[in-house]
């Protein structure tokens, strides 16, 4: 279910224009973060690092304050058991 609710979340922000994401950038983004670093099968990690990228892409500067959470999040996936989890924090 977490995994399929990041998934969804990634297709919305995909899908959604800039101008119209502008004002939930930071009610998605701050929760994301923290759920990221919790013990989440790495499913769950994959699909939330792939929404955290489609954010980063779509807001940019407006991201600004979560640079360095975004950054730590990223440097740890990298180091994850997992290959898609790998994967995804490389492509950030």
């Amino acid at each position: 279910k977490r995994e399929a609710a990041a998934s969804g979340i990634g297709e919305i922000v995909e899908l959604t224009d800039a101008a119209n994401l502008k004002p939930f950038l930071i009610k998605i983004t701050g929760p994301l973060i923290r759920v990221v670093g919790d013990r989440f099968p790495s499913g769950v990690k994959a699909a939330i690092l792939q929404t955290l990228r489609l954010l980063l892409d779509k807001g940019g500067k407006f991201l600004k304050p979560f640079v360095p959470q975004l950054q730590t999040s990223f440097v740890k996936a990298l180091s994850d058991q997992s290959k898609a989890v790998r994967d995804r924090g490389a492509a950030a």
